[in-house]
């Protein structure tokens, strides 16, 4: 949603955790007794989304920027993707075993493959749009991925890949249920896809708070209504996650009032 910003951090922490002491219930906890937070670095940069692989925390930033903080080196990699004159955010990311892909905000929307090899950069998709504004993407396995856009016509954008990023489709109107009128998804930080297995979740807010879920990887969808509250541009389902194929959770509300019950 364009005109959302969940988090905006003018100075960006990344945090590593170790065995220290202040988490008391273990079991709540996942099994681990306390943590240590350590400041990898300082910038000032704005940094939306992250991703992690093995011993490297990627990122996808402002400004045109991209990196990663390599964990057992305690060093930064950080580079610029120029694009004529544009001024690209990335405020999604996702990645396979062998690329890391970054996705930009508002038109055109720019989607890129770096490789975890050699960081060579890389054009996959583009589209060019007056409402185009993607918001979040994720990958079913190292083949399929997905990302979710605001619409740009009466449904949802949504692109998927089937051989591993190199190409992106996106799916035609008549294959997705219609959104209601003010209807979109909020750029939570690449938060409002959910992936389990074969089963996908969106999440959506505005004047409707749906949960879009597809058993097959974009190819069926079924549409689930929500009782968080809805109704006007800024509130809704602000982020989601599951803990199996079963159960998850939904958050969102009033991005205007938070405070507001």
């Amino acid at each position: 949603m364009k005109k959302v910003i969940l988090f905006f951090c003018i100075f960006i922490l990344f945090m590593s955790f170790k065995t220290t002491s202040f988490v008391t219930n273990a079991e709540f906890a996942g099994g681990f007794t306390s943590m240590q937070i350590d400041t990898l670095f300082k910038d000032r940069i704005s940094i939306r989304a992250i991703v992690i692989d093995k011993n490297k925390v990627w990122y996808g930033a402002d400004n045109s920027r991209f990196g990663y903080y390599d964990l057992d080196k305690n060093e930064k990699f950080e580079d610029h993707i120029y694009r004529d004159t544009l001024n690209l955010e990335f405020r999604s990311i996702a990645q396979t075993s062998k690329d890391v892909f970054l996705l930009s905000v508002g038109n055109p929307a720019l989607l890129y493959a770096v490789s975890k090899k050699t960081q060579k950069v890389r054009l996959v998709y583009k589209e060019i749009n007056p409402k185009v504004f993607y918001d979040s993407m994720q990958f079913w396995n190292d083949k399929e991925g997905i990302a979710i856009g605001d619409p740009t016509e009466d449904t949802f954008s949504i692109i998927v890949t089937r051989d591993g990023g190199e190409t992106w489709t996106k799916l035609l109107s008549d294959k997705l249920p219609t959104n209601s009128l003010g209807e979109a998804a909020f750029a939570a930080s690449n938060t409002n896809i959910v992936i389990k297995g074969n089963d996908t979740w969106l999440v959506s807010g505005g004047k409707k708070a749906r949960v879009f879920y597809s058993p097959d990887k974009a190819k069926t969808w079924k549409v689930i209504e929500t009782p968080i509250v809805q109704g006007k541009q800024m509130t809704g389902i602000f982020t989601a996650d599951f803990y199996d194929s079963k159960h998850g959770f939904i958050a969102g509300g009033d991005y205007d009032y938070p405070e507001k019950k």
